[in-house]
């Protein structure tokens, strides 16, 4: 099976198990926000997301967050809006995830940078993104932000 830029079946399915954690971390996320008046500015730290259950279980391990590609996901307060990070990303399931992510999911941006530390910096880009874009900012294994409507 030719892989190309944009992946595989095992890179869909991986793609397809992220949109319904985003999806579960939104709802979650938008009771908690009702609950406490907005989504703070903090990190979720690994005990509030397996309380709220934030995330699905299998996405969880004992101590940490595990997404599909063996890196972690971290859930952070943008005031009326949330960060959801993934690392570890492979190229082909980056570039696909940034041109798949549907505009009813609630993202409303995307960046990626070779390291969670450097997502803060990465350009977001709305939604819907082009494969063009898309292939010139997945260069590699990557970090990858969701932006995520309140």
């Amino acid at each position: 099976m030719a892989c190309g830029v944009f992946g595989s079946a095992n890179s869909s399915s991986q793609i397809q198990e992220t949109f319904l954690e985003l999806q579960q971390a939104r709802t979650e996320l938008q009771s908690y926000a009702i609950q406490t008046g907005g989504y703070g500015t903090a990190a979720f730290p690994f005990a509030q997301i397996k309380a709220l259950a934030l995330l699905p279980l299998q996405a969880l391990t004992g101590t940490a967050t595990l997404n599909q590609w063996k890196g972690t996901i971290a859930l952070t307060g943008n005031t009326t809006s949330f960060f959801a990070d993934y690392t570890n990303v492979d190229l082909a399931s980056c570039a696909r995830m940034m041109v798949k992510t549907p505009a009813s999911s609630g993202v409303t941006g995307i960046a990626v940078a070779t390291s969670a530390a450097g997502l803060s910096a990465a350009t977001v880009n709305p939604l819907p993104v082009s494969a063009a874009t898309a292939a010139a900012a997945c260069t590699g294994t990557m970090a990858v932000r969701f932006v995520v409507a309140g």
